[in-house]
């Protein structure tokens, strides 16, 4: 796969994840998967610990895909062997 594929890709993900986090942390629930059969949808006021992990862990996604992109770019990363 072309690096500036990559670079494209990773980039898309990594803004749209922080731009997810951003509606999410305004809204106040973020969305995390499955519970059974229902959405688990931590909110900020009734699983506070949930809704902050989610924010943390989304936001870090999005960081690092961000980072890896721009380093990338710069030459600072190896791309990534896919075939």
């Amino acid at each position: 796969m072309p690096v500036g594929l990559q670079v494209a890709i990773l980039l898309f993900f990594g803004v749209g994840l922080l731009v997810y986090v951003r509606q999410a942390w305004k809204a106040g629930e973020v969305r995390m998967g499955a519970k059974g059969l229902e959405e688990f949808t931590p909110s900020r006021g009734d699983n506070p610990m949930w809704f902050y992990l989610g924010i943390l862990i989304y936001t870090g996604l999005g960081g690092f895909c961000l980072g890896y992109a721009i380093m990338l770019m710069t030459g600072n990363a190896e791309p990534i062997p896919l075939n």
